[in-house]
């Protein structure tokens, strides 16, 4: 049966009485026919099943019905769970698609599954622990260089498919690399753009990059695919521009610290890609400091080419 808000706007009281009645205030759901309300229930749960009851007594309904999908008897919740946080590691999950979990589509690996989700239960349904798990495997650490006759395969883990980093991701790497973090109106200043609530926010570099709207329970709603739009984004976009020169952002502290040239470059490569510049790339890039007849310009160029830089902008 169709389900009518009994006092929403589009409410119709010419519908026969066969009609689903939820009362919008308190939130009961009553039978078309009996007009009593509908106990809620697990799913596969029989009409008097009252198992549980007494331990959850009390408890708001939300909570209950996450107690019941993370109950260990439900097999269902910490694989699903498990396979989402694999893909948000590597790209790809253990089932792909991520959210198409069934029989004709099997996982790459069942037995890691399993025993990742049977982890995940035994320490609690704690994530931090699992993302540990992971993240310390050999599988994560292993090279996005494919050994000879992997190049090609996209479905065992052989090696670590490289990625443009998401969104919120690369916004707040853009900020930190350039010491001048992204301010978005109406929010605390220091948050970040993973921390932002509102999926309809509108924010351009973001929407470029694909953060979807979270409109929709999906990983598909996220557009990974990369387009001109963001390459032009990153050469001579307003953000990337804006922060690189920005009067409190790294370049000007380190000027205003009387910062040379070593210093300069080694800072510029520790806070955009995490290891300090080889001796070629120190080399060349002190020798461009001090024969330039605007230093600070130069310094700008080069921690501007290094947020463009491959190595920064993808994980890899």
């Amino acid at each position: 049966n169709r389900i009518k808000y009994r006092d929403g706007p589009f409410y119709n009281h010419q519908y026969d009485k066969e009609e689903t009645i939820i009362t919008t205030r308190q939130g009961e759901l009553n039978h078309g026919r009996t007009g009593q309300p509908v106990a809620p229930r697990p799913l596969g749960a029989i009409a008097d099943d009252t198992s549980g009851e007494q331990e959850h007594a009390g408890l708001d309904r939300r909570e209950r019905l996450a107690a019941w999908m993370t109950a260990p008897d439900n097999p269902f919740f910490a694989r699903a769970a498990v396979n989402r946080i694999w893909h948000q590691l590597f790209g790809r999950g253990i089932v792909e698609p991520v959210d198409d979990f069934r029989s004709s589509n099997p996982p790459s690996h069942p037995a890691l599954l399993d025993w990742l989700a049977a982890r995940f239960v035994e320490q609690g349904y704690d994530r931090k622990e699992l993302i540990r798990t992971i993240m310390l495997s050999r599988t994560y650490q292993l090279a996005s260089v494919p050994a000879g006759g992997q190049a090609d395969d996209e479905r065992y883990f052989s090696h670590y498919r490289p990625r443009l980093l998401g969104a919120e991701q690369l916004l707040d790497a853009i900020g930190q690399a350039t010491g001048d973090r992204e301010k978005f109106a109406g929010f605390p200043a220091g948050l970040r753009a993973t921390e932002l609530p509102d999926g309809e926010f509108n924010h351009r570099f973001l929407s470029t990059f694909g953060r979807p709207a979270r409109a929709l329970a999906c990983a598909c709603e996220r557009d990974g695919d990369s387009n001109l739009g963001q390459a032009l984004e990153l050469v001579g976009g307003r953000v990337v521009d804006s922060k690189v020169r920005s009067a409190q952002g790294r370049i000007a502290r380190l000027f205003s610290a009387g910062a040379d040239d070593s210093a300069l470059v080694e800072e510029c490569f520790l806070a955009s890609l995490s290891r300090f510049p080889t001796a070629e790339e120190l080399a060349a890039l002190t020798g461009q400091l001090s024969s330039s007849a605007d230093r600070r310009a130069t310094a700008e160029d080069i921690l501007w080419a290094l947020v463009n830089h491959p190595e920064f902008l993808f994980q890899h």
